[in-house]
């Protein structure tokens, strides 16, 4: 039987309260000086106690070959090897260990290797602040059936960027569609479209420009936007940021207080599959019309040359772009032929959506489209393995990981493009102008992030997480390239989809049953 695992408050709360320093915001002219928890500090001093509770043990963490990943344990590993007496053991994923570090999409595939965490244990100590964490994460991505299985040790980012300065050209600002060009009069500077209909029209506008600006002439029709991804997991996050805004209708709570049980089950869980039944959907009007405005974009993306999409925005080949914070902090480097010259908006929603009522598409009465965030595509989280013999041990490395003080750390540490965790970074502004972005951009950045984490949509849309998610995916992204490639028909390609994904689910009802319960239901 899989036992709950219990934090070491003693050892957690101290570790909460180890000062130390970072610098931040020196865009805005003013340094906020921050104390938080680092390696770099100098060690704690040779004082005369009883040695740390968990002296000479070794914490097994299994972790795959990541940066970003391996940069947060040199760091925060070391410091915590300090203040708990242990030592952390790296080994390889699927290796015999105490800590699993995996991503969101994972957590079908491990979840019979992790061990339930004792959430009231965490809700106990008052400095972990357990529900200043996203209220997505909480409800979603770090529970599986009603329980929690992880904590969030690197937060997710997608955002989309813009040509700021070729859209304030007032020699092209004036063919922007009239709401997108009212929008930006009244913030005083260029803003992102905010459906995909707006972004389609301005793309296939600047297709068809031979001079974009000074040095960046081009035969037309030229590319506006990158070419599409190779990585099989970054086409699939392109496609779903888009379609969730075309598959799902948002729901705020005022919304939600007056539907029925059925319409909750449709609006807040049916997308990939239906939540009751367990069948395939991917071939719903919504996808049908997502795939159509994906076919309508692949005519105006580059020629594929092997490099990451972002590649191309960089060198000033595109207007739009799909961006992680990683790749934001990448193109505001100082070599960077965009550096101040690209603005940040949230992922466009739509003007059409699919009504479960009437089983159709309608226009979106939202002024700005009908918009849905997509979660659970990027990030880190931190589980127990359900056989190790130090819960204890591990629940406190990845309370001490993900609490307050080093989870703002992550976040505000550009290099590692960590996505918030937690409202409290959202609020704490200063560490955003780390980006070292202008401070109108600045904001977008957070306006964008907020947008995501905490969007007044109740619904988000999640990324799959059964255990088969991989063949799911590569069967699904199959068949888009070629879709996309040939541009046939988008209803009869996602009705193969639906076939091939018929075959893969050999159970139903078992199936059925995995599908709720990675939705949090039972």
């Amino acid at each position: 039987m899989q036992r709950k695992t219990r934090i070491n408050t003693v050892i957690f709360s101290s570790a909460l309260k180890t000062p130390r320093f970072f610098a931040a915001a020196a865009t805005v002219g003013l340094v906020f000086l921050v104390h938080f928890l680092t390696a770099g500090c100098a060690p704690p001093p040779n004082v005369s106690g009883p040695a740390p509770r968990y002296a000479g043990l070794i914490l097994r963490v299994a972790a795959p070959k990541d940066s970003t990943l391996s940069d947060i344990l040199k760091r925060h590993g070391t410091y915590w090897e300090r203040l708990s007496g242990a030592r952390i053991e790296r080994v390889a994923p699927d290796s015999a260990c105490d800590v699993i570090l995996f991503r969101p999409w994972e957590t079908g595939r491990l979840v019979s290797q992790l061990a339930p965490i004792d959430v009231a244990a965490l809700r106990s100590v008052e400095s972990y602040e357990y529900s200043l964490l996203l209220r997505q994460q909480v409800e979603h991505t770090l529970d599986w059936g009603g329980r929690t299985y992880a904590l969030p040790v690197v937060g997710e980012s997608l955002v989309m960027i813009f040509r700021s300065d070729l859209l304030g050209d007032p020699k092209h600002s004036e063919h922007l569609p009239v709401r997108m060009r009212a929008r930006s009069n009244r913030a005083g500077r260029p803003v992102g479209p905010t459906t995909w209909q707006e972004l389609a029209a301005v793309a296939e506008y600047f297709a068809q420009q031979s001079d974009w600006g000074p040095g960046n002439a081009a035969a037309v029709p030229r590319p506006t936007l990158p070419p599409l991804p190779e990585d099989d997991d970054e086409l699939d996050r392109e496609f779903h940021a888009l379609a969730a805004s075309f598959v799902r209708p948002m729901t705020n709570s005022e919304r939600a207080s007056s539907l029925s049980e059925r319409m909750r089950t449709a609006l807040f869980f049916n997308y990939q599959f239906d939540a009751d039944t367990g069948e395939a959907m991917i071939d719903m009007p919504g996808f049908v019309a997502a795939l159509a405005m994906m076919q309508r974009l692949q005519a105006l993306r580059g020629p594929s040359t092997g490099e990451k999409p972002i590649e191309a925005f960089r060198r000033g080949q595109a207007i739009f772009a799909f961006a992680t914070l990683f790749e934001v902090q990448s193109l505001q480097a100082a070599d960077s032929p965009v550096r101040g010259r690209f603005g940040v908006g949230r992922i466009p929603g739509s003007e059409e959506n699919y009504d479960p009522d009437s089983r159709k598409l309608k226009a979106s009465p939202e002024v700005d489209g009908n918009t849905v965030p997509y979660l659970a595509h990027g990030g880190w989280l931190g589980g127990i393995r359900h056989d190790s013999d130090q819960s204890s041990l591990a629940l406190d490395f990845l309370a001490f990981l993900t609490s307050p003080r080093v989870s703002l750390e992550i976040v505000a540490e550009p290099r590692w493009g960590a996505g918030p965790t937690r409202g409290s970074h959202l609020d704490s502004r200063s560490i955003w102008h780390n980006y070292d972005l202008d401070p109108a951009v600045t904001n977008q950045l957070i306006d964008s992030m907020d947008a995501a984490c905490r969007s007044s949509a109740l619904n988000p849309v999640f990324r799959l997480r059964v255990k088969d998610e991989d063949r799911f995916k590569r069967a699904f992204c199959q068949e888009l390239r070629k879709v996309l490639a040939d541009r046939s028909d988008a209803r009869e390609a996602l009705k193969r989809v639906r076939s091939e994904w018929d075959q893969i689910i050999t159970d139903r009802e078992a199936f059925r049953r995995e599908y709720r319960e990675s939705l949090g239901l039972k």
